[in-house]
């Protein structure tokens, strides 16, 4: 539905465009009107990528990265080795096993033998890949191994070490790991990427992509759950008490049952809950519906029902005059991923686009400053990149409407 704004919001809106920080640095770079259309800041599904003899990393969609990273061994623990061995790939985009001995071995003396074990292991757990040849020339290079970092081996480096001190060129070099197709490229494109010079600008995106991998171990716990419980993991927890109307709990239990089943209500604010003590129920109603919570002591569950009909169960103890429940959700990985949902948070692309515009000094004075304002004028001629900031300014101005609508009433 399209959004009407009365002539004196306009008004407003146009004075605190020009008056905000935020919208002023988005307004900076791109003029945009209100009708523009709103498109979330979904992960594309055209990504079809090759499939090889090698095992290598197929996942085109954030769920099929999160398949992916979870056969691996995200805690593993490397050894300095193998960790500089990782680290070499930071500055080359691929190497021949003999290759990272020579790098290791003027460093410190080690045995080659020992580093193609290490490079060895680091292809098995998947930390490692079998490079592609494009660009190899010479027949006795063509006849050597070569080896990239895989997705995995991205992934651990972003989230392991401090993104500050990747090298300069880390990010252009590996712009071809699928990793990047998924997190970074549908919001700032590959050919932009590409050209990027400046470290800082490089690493407020590694930050991006670090908060994001962060973000996701949420999902890998639940996921581990799953697998080390036969499918079961537990998704909310709320507590009802006995007595008074103000109960917290409540407003947990509603807010779970329109999330995950789509059960809503009129107004909040109206639903009753009863506890009955003798029958071991919570009845939540309004006018129109009823749900029944039966509690088992026994077996220390509760059923959600409506109408009779059974909805989900859940674990529940009890203490003095507080239930506490847990919802515990019997499925496979494969359900619960059904489920998951394949877009980025939000908060988190918002945060890399303010990043770059804050990033932008208009006093430089230092080579390094004024390479830094290069780049940053250079993403903001990018496509992707000024549809984002189109969404987040309109979006802006809609909370800023809805604002002021609030003080004239």
């Amino acid at each position: 539905m399209q959004e009407h704004f009365p002539v004196n919001h306009v008004l407003i809106i146009s004075f605190f465009v020009l008056c905000s920080p935020f919208l002023s640095s988005i307004s900076m770079l791109l003029a945009i009107t209100c009708n523009t259309k709103i498109y979330l800041f979904t992960i594309p599904k055209t990504y079809h990528l090759s499939e090889s003899k090698v095992l290598k990393f197929t996942f085109s969609s954030k769920k099929g990265f999160v398949k992916e990273i979870f056969k691996c061994d995200r805690d593993e623990k490397l050894g300095k080795t193998a960790i500089a061995i990782l680290e070499l790939f930071t500055l080359y985009s691929r190497l021949s096993p003999v290759e990272c001995y020579r790098l290791l071995n003027k460093q410190k003396k080690i045995s080659e033998k020992v580093v193609r074990e290490i490079v060895g292991r680091l292809e098995v757990r998947r930390f490692l890949e079998q490079s592609s040849l494009e660009g190899v020339i010479a027949e006795t290079d063509r006849k050597k191994t070569y080896l990239s970092l895989s997705s995995f081996g991205m992934y651990y480096l972003i989230s392991k070490i401090d993104v500050r001190n990747f090298p300069k060129s880390f990010l252009q070099q590996n712009l071809d790991n699928k990793l990047f197709k998924v997190f970074l490229f549908p919001y700032i494109t590959k050919g932009t990427i590409s050209e990027i010079k400046n470290h800082e600008v490089n690493t407020l995106i590694f930050t991006f992509l670090k908060s994001i991998f962060y973000d996701l171990e949420e999902t890998f716990s639940i996921l581990k759950t799953i697998e080390e419980y036969g499918g079961v993991y537990s998704y909310k927890e709320f507590i009802l008490q006995y007595g008074g109307e103000n109960n917290e709990g409540l407003m947990d239990c509603l807010d779970m049952l329109e999330k995950d089943y789509n059960i809503r209500w009129k107004d909040n604010s109206q639903v009753r809950l009863l506890i009955n003590k003798k029958s071991n129920s919570v009845k939540i109603s309004d006018e129109d519906r009823e749900i029944c919570i039966k509690i088992s002591t026994k077996e220390k569950s509760a059923t959600i029902s409506e109408n009779g009909n059974p909805i989900c169960k859940l674990s529940v103890t009890r203490s003095r005059q507080i239930y506490e429940f847990d919802l515990r959700r019997q499925t496979t990985i494969e359900e619960w991923m059904e489920m998951e949902d394949e877009n980025i948070d939000i908060q988190l692309v918002r945060n890399l686009c303010l990043s770059i515009i804050d990033s932008y000094n208009a006093r430089a004075s230092s080579p390094n400053e004024m390479e830094k304002n290069l780049d940053v004028l250079l993403i903001s001629k990018d496509f992707r990149f000024k549809e984002l900031l189109k969404n987040m300014e309109l979006d802006m101005r809609i909370r800023y409407a809805n604002f002021c609508t609030l003080y004239t009433l």
